[in-house]
């Protein structure tokens, strides 16, 4: 397995790798004998290289019977060419995270799950970073320089309605939208959230807080807009949906951090923190807080405890989403949350696009969901008043 970091052709002569994406552009476009090929101009701007590289890459494949070359017309299609087996020999994975961000935390783990459902086929990897480009990675870059994509980390759901017109065989990693009919691998947010939701309640807790998250989204022209992801609204409904379940809908309360400015999302934390912070009136205060991933909870936790207050003496803290290499401590207890398995996510990706390599593209968004593991860690029984006030 390789790694490759551009959109170039390494190793290759121009013309030998004209040749080569002359083939995959005829076999992506679906084009057929008779079919008109682009004039020359138009093929040498899509593909980098010069004219005269088109010119020699066109003489070689006529040469082969691939094309018809006819004088002042054109290139033509003269017979079908078959895609080669197996399918999927380069996977592009865009990131919106920097390359070197990619073996952090969670990621770490959906790229290594990809790099293992890669290496027993050989699979090359071609790693583009969106936040670490110069230019943009346009889409129509795509479709002849490699057979399958991976976004990873993408919220930008007209970047991936333009993938999706490439007609490509596209996974999207970690979030889905109804924008585009591609395939999505994404984690059971519902399901991790009722996981921790009836830990709490079975503990005796009522008055439980719901701190989400926004998504940011770099690809926006502003690159510092955000937006509630499908993913955190799942989260926030499947807390909505259990306490109403309960009979406790009407001591809900959600939460959504503002990611636009360092600012803002200290202040959203300091409001989802000051209802903790009201011991006149502890009959009311909230005794649990969930939030949507482990990292704000740690946050949230080093302001309460700066303000005085202790989980999970003072109040219960747990978070839905965590990675394996996160530490799950508070202090020194550990924190109850779920832990998505990333590691099959990017497994899962992978054989999605050779499945699809191999068939249709999906007519409508399709999702899959990997499962979960459940971390009980140190939430305390519901607080009563007099035991806030010891």
């Amino acid at each position: 397995m390789h790694f490759v970091r551009t959109l170039n052709h390494g190793s290759l002569a121009p013309r030998d790798y004209t040749i080569d994406q002359l083939r995959r552009f005829i076999i992506k476009q679906g084009l057929r004998p008779g079919d008109a090929l682009p004039n020359y101009d138009l093929l040498a701007k899509h593909f980098k290289v010069s004219r005269m590289t088109i010119h020699r890459a066109m003489a070689h494949l006529a040469k082969d019977g691939m094309i018809t070359r006819m004088h002042r017309k054109g290139c033509f299609v003269a017979k079908r060419i078959s895609p080669k087996s197996p399918a999927l020999s380069e996977i592009g994975v865009i990131s919106a995270f920097s390359r070197k961000g990619l073996f952090f935390s969670y990621l770490r783990e959906i790229m290594v799950g990809i790099m293992s459902a890669c290496e027993p086929t050989g699979m090359d990897l071609n790693i583009l970073s969106v936040f670490d480009a110069p230019t943009a990675i346009h889409p129509q870059d795509l479709s002849t320089t490699i057979d399958g994509v991976l976004l990873l980390g993408v919220l930008n759901d007209n970047y991936i309605a333009a993938m999706a017109k490439q007609r490509i065989p596209t996974v999207v990693l970690d979030y889905h939208t109804e924008a585009a009919a591609l395939d999505y691998v994404v984690c059971d947010n519902a399901g991790a959230t009722r996981a921790v939701m009836e830990h709490l309640l079975a503990l005796g807790h009522r008055r439980i807080v719901y701190l989400g998250g926004m998504g940011l989204d770099i690809m926006d022209s502003s690159r510092h807009q955000t937006h509630e992801a499908i993913g955190n609204r799942e989260r926030r409904e499947a807390y909505l949906d259990t306490m109403i379940s309960h009979g406790l809908g009407n001591l809900a309360h959600a939460y959504v951090i503002n990611r636009s400015t360092p600012e803002l999302r200290e202040q959203t934390l300091k409001e989802a923190l000051a209802p903790f912070l009201k011991k006149s009136k502890a009959a009311e205060s909230p005794t649990a807080l969930l939030v949507y991933d482990a990292k704000d909870a740690y946050q949230f936790y080093a302001m309460a405890q700066a303000a005085g207050l202790q989980a999970p003496r003072d109040f219960s803290i747990a978070a839905v989403a965590s990675s394996s290499d996160e530490a799950h401590i508070l202090g020194d207890r550990p924190l109850t949350c779920t832990q998505c398995d990333f590691h099959n996510m990017g497994v899962q990706g992978v054989q999605i696009l050779q499945r699809r390599c191999r068939g249709a593209l999906p007519k409508t968004p399709s999702i899959t969901r990997v499962g979960f593991n459940f971390h009980p860690g140190a939430t305390a029984a519901s607080l009563t008043p007099s035991s806030r006030a010891s």
